[in-house]
């Protein structure tokens, strides 16, 4: 026999799904004023001027990941039509590759050193490096559990750039 809902709390449904829709609106707004200010929608987690947009934008991101209902299909468009990124590390880090390949095409190496201009490109590449040196090592044998930090994907693109001839 099914149990009757509780007039009571079928009104307290109908309230925090009204409640959610209007927070809901509410940080999309203060995301559209976040990205007016700053040109992206990058908002860090712990964004110190407006920590409760930093947690909303991480929220967001965890329920697409799970492909939670709550965030239909409507909430997704709309995120999308302002240019969200659903995926903030995987977007840095084909941001840092697109300067990886600038920096490839006009020195015909990948091999940044501290002279150069940028020390942001510095540092991931020596990220990548030792990653990729993880992977190989990896593939003949030895065992590193940092190599799944470069997935096959991120392999393929740096070896397209001749990446591993550089170490």
């Amino acid at each position: 026999m099914e149990e009757e809902q509780n007039p009571s709390q079928a009104m307290s449904s109908r309230e925090n799904s009204v409640g959610y829709r209007v927070r809901w609106k509410y940080m999309f707004d203060q995301l559209c004023t976040y990205k007016a200010r700053n040109g992206h929608c990058l908002v860090p987690h712990n964004y110190t001027p407006n920590k409760s947009l930093g947690i909303w934008v991480f929220e967001e991101r965890q329920l697409y990941k799970k492909k939670e209902p709550r965030l239909d299909s409507y909430r997704i468009q709309k995120l999308n039509g302002i240019g969200f990124v659903w995926n903030a590390r995987e977007h840095s880090w084909m941001k840092m590759y697109e300067e990886l390949k600038i920096f490839q095409q006009t020195n015909k190496h990948t091999v940044v050193q501290q002279k150069e201009k940028t020390n942001q490109l510095l540092q991931w590449v020596d990220h990548r490096r030792r990653e990729y040196k993880a992977y190989m090592d990896m593939s003949r044998g030895h065992d590193d559990k940092r190599s799944k930090i470069l997935t096959e994907e991120g392999i393929r693109l740096l070896e397209r750039i001749s990446y591993g001839r550089s170490l």
